[in-house]
This record gives structure tokens, sequence and C-alpha cells, in this order.
């Protein structure tokens, strides 16, 4: 059987001038800045140099400390090649074809960090939004048919949203990275993003969540550990839960029933379990107090406008098909990014699919890996 592979979460490496070059004159002094500070070993003396990014004069990435800095440094340094790839849309192109991918649907690497930064001010949240969406539109140029690029909006003021929606649309993109932590106090639930919701199902905008760690926010975990370890560990999963915890019973499924959500990079093996505690435990206890907003069963809504990223080799992926179907599964490389090195450089297309490993009919892979991307990014 042959179908296309469309990689539904692939990134880009965003150069250090883009900035720079896209920002308008006013905000470029408040560009991040790279500065240089000693690490010291265990005995005091300094070894090394780590670059530290800040930005509003605090660091751009929360709990970060400097000897992961350098772990971090090392991992990029040793997978090199990808990450400087991904810096053009040629490079992402050439890899892609080293990987058997036909089309990638991109997200920020680092861009979202300074988009989302709870202690900028909303003018030039946007202004970063604003930025990188005409890097990105730029970046694709070359091949749009291959690389498809996802706008950041900015949620620091959600009554300038659909203005700023308004130009993500006259640019041409069709779907939105956004990430799920309360900004500036508010929620995805908050009663001000209400139009904002309303004008993406207008307009058959999609909705990616993605997360991250180390954001300038009150990601989950990051008001009670330290360590990347355990803030990894939660960052990307429970936020996503969360996610869709917030627009079940903020009532944004319910008022919309066109909109779109993905929730990728933290595997789909959580589902299952998330629709049957919200479905028999919550919601059936305290059917009185969401009744108005939840009015049929949380997984009812996940089934009808809701896809989930699947992770190589993660367990109980028949699970999740019996539970939301097949045709709400999508794949991503996380391409360049070193926390999945392996998916990186292997073979995606053809007979070397590690998705076959899976045991995937190939009805099933095309269905992943062509027909549900194209459903939910909105891919003619």
């Amino acid at each position: 059987m042959s179908y296309k592979v469309i990689d539904a979460d692939r990134h880009v490496s965003e150069p250090s001038d883009l900035w720079e070059k896209y920002l308008p004159s006013k905000y470029k002094k408040y560009a991040p800045k790279i500065d240089f500070v000693d690490f010291n070993n265990e005995e005091g003396v300094v070894v090394d140099e780590v670059p530290v990014i800040t930005l509003n004069g605090l660091p751009l990435f929360k709990n970060f400390s400097k000897k992961n800095q350098l772990v971090a440094i090392s991992e990029n340094n040793r997978f090199g090649d990808p990450s400087k790839a991904a810096l053009r849309g040629e490079g992402q192109i050439k890899w892609m074809d080293k990987q058997g991918v036909d089309t990638s649907v991109l997200s920020p690497s680092m861009a979202n960090y300074c988009v989302y930064n709870n202690t900028i001010d909303a003018d030039l949240s946007r202004a970063f939004a604003k930025s990188y969406n005409l890097w990105i539109r730029d970046y694709c140029i070359s091949n749009p048919e291959r690389l498809i690029g996802c706008a950041l909006i900015s949620r620091h003021d959600p009554e300038k949203m659909t203005e700023d929606l308004k130009t993500i649309i006259n640019q041409g993109f069709k779907t939105l990275v956004i990430r799920s932590e309360p900004i500036k106090g508010l929620g995805l639930d908050s009663p001000a993003l209400f139009p904002f919701w309303a004008a993406c199902e207008a307009h058959n905008i999609s909705i990616s969540f993605h997360g991250g760690t180390h954001l300038q926010a009150p990601t989950v975990g990051s008001d009670r550990f330290s360590t990347r370890f355990v803030m990894h560990a939660c960052s990307h999963p429970m936020e996503l839960q969360m996610a869709f915890l917030s627009v079940l019973q903020g009532g944004v499924l319910e008022k919309h029933p066109k909109l779109k959500f993905a929730f990728l990079e933290a595997g789909c093996s959580w589902v299952p379990y998330w629709l049957y505690r919200l479905d028999i435990i919550c919601y059936e206890e305290s059917y009185h107090e969401v009744k108005d907003v939840i009015k049929m069963k949380p997984s009812e809504y996940f089934k009808r406008q809701c896809w989930v990223g699947l992770e190589i080799g993660e367990p109980c992926i028949q699970d999740v098909i019996n539970y939301i179907g097949v045709d709400k599964l999508l794949f991503g490389t996380d391409f360049p990014h070193p926390d999945h090195l392996d998916l990186a450089v292997q073979e995606i297309g053809g007979d070397n699919c590690p998705l076959k490993m899976d045991s995937f009919s190939d009805e099933d892979l095309e269905q992943i890996l062509e027909k549900n991307p194209k459903r939910f990014f909105n891919i003619n």
C-alpha cells in the first residue's frame, strides 16, 4: 500500500538573528540575549562558561540549572547536524528525504518561550509572535507543499487575540500552536478567550497543544520541583491532560463542536485512563456541577474533536485505539530535538518504518501517517 508520510510534530531551529531581522525596530532592544556565566565544579573551581539566554533581565528558561544547560549543549553538539539543518527550509527537506517524510507540520523550538513568557508585557509578547510568524512563513516559502508552518499567537491580552487571528489567517496559516499554562492569570477556560475560540471555529483553525519544560509560567510541577528530571516528567503529559480539562470544563468543546484540538509530544497512553477517570468517577459524581457546560461524557467530546500524538514503543497503544479509534492518532518525529534521538535518524516511510514494530496494519499506517493529519491540519 502506498501512502504519504506527514510528520505531525516536527520542529524548526530558530536562528540567532531571527529577532534582529523580524522584530519591529522599537522592540529589538528587548530581544533575548546570551550572557556567559561561570560554571564551578564541586571544589568551586571555574571549569567552563555557560551561555545563558536572558529575556527581560531574567533567564529565559525557568529552573534550568547551569549543569543541565551544559548537558543540553553537549547533547546538541553530539547531534548537531539535524539541529543545524533545521535552521532553514532546505535543510529540513534534505532530512525529510532521508527519513521518507513527504510533508512536515512545523512547530517552534524556542520562540514559544518568548511569546508565552509570563514576565513580559502584552505588546512585547505580541511582537514576538508576529515576528515568528513572518519568519516561519518565509522559512516554508521554498516548498510550501512539503513544509507547513504553525503560527504562534500571544495570550497576554485576550482582547487582541481575534485581531491577531485575522492577521494569521490572512497570512495563510491553518493551525496555531498554543501553550496550555495560565498566562497572566488566565487559563484556557477564561471567558476572556471565548471570542477567540469562536473565531477559530468559524475559520476552521486547528489548535495544537504542545508542552515543554522550563517555561516562565506556572507549568505543572514547577511550583514544587526544581530538577529537570521531575519537571520534564510532569510538563508534557500533565499539561496536556489539563489542557483538555480546561477546554472541557470551560464549555469550549460544548459551544464549539467543530473546533479541533491536538495534544502532541506526550504520547497517547494517558488518554484511556484520563477519559475513564473523567467519565466514570468525576462526571458521574459531579454532574450537577458541570451539566450546563458538559452535556456529554468527556470521552465523547474527545472522540468528536480531539487528536493525540503517539510515541513509538509506548504501552497501551491498542487500548487507545479501542477507546478513541485509530482515526484520532497522529505521529511526529520531534525532529531535531535530542530527546528523540533515534526518531530523528530512523526511516519513517518505507519498509523500515519503526511503527511497523507496533503491529499496525498498512491500513492503520495510512490512517495515522496520512489521513489523520490531513484532516486535522486541513491539508488538501
